[in-house]
């Protein structure tokens, strides 16, 4: 249900009144405006970087968002919260910042266009499936990481950086 009502919108404007939810260039936040919950699939921006002052990407913030071709996420995200980019279509290519520590369950799920994804150190965890049906994606990991010992024990493709 929740994927067909928000891939409608184009943007998302909350009263500055409300006591749960805020909203910034048409995306929808808590209150606080650190945790992003929605980010409207008829955005135009193509390329996102996530900003500093973000530290949760909410659960399905992104999902089925067609648009979405690139995503560098900040390091003061922590765990990237089950399905936040799920069915992106389009995304080619992720960069988890140094600092980011968990991926959560079928995060990229469903992104069949997914080509390269630089994991950080900081990587402790990567939970259920979240790569399924990314067939040709190429890992770019730190030699002797939590995230070069998963990419190896799951049989993708991963390339040493520094």
């Amino acid at each position: 249900m929740r994927q067909c009502v928000y891939r409608l919108l184009a943007e998302i404007e909350i009263d500055p009144q409300n006591y749960y939810y805020s909203s910034n260039s048409g995306m929808l936040f808590n209150k606080s405006g650190d945790v992003l919950i929605h980010f409207p699939n008829i955005k135009s921006n193509v390329s996102v970087d996530i900003p500093s002052f973000i530290t949760e990407i909410y659960h399905g913030a992104f999902a089925y968002n067609s648009s979405l071709t690139s995503l560098i996420i900040n390091g003061n995200i922590k765990t990237i919260s089950d399905g936040a980019f799920l069915g992106c279509v389009n995304l080619k290519q992720v960069v988890l910042n140094e600092g980011v520590s968990v991926i959560g369950s079928q995060v990229f799920k469903d992104c069949a266009s997914l080509r390269d994804v630089f994991l950080p150190r900081s990587l402790i965890l990567i939970r259920y499936k979240p790569f399924e049906n990314c067939n040709d994606v190429t890992f770019y990991v730190h030699q002797g990481s939590y995230a070069e010992i998963w990419a190896r024990e799951n049989n993708f493709k991963f390339t040493f950086i520094e």
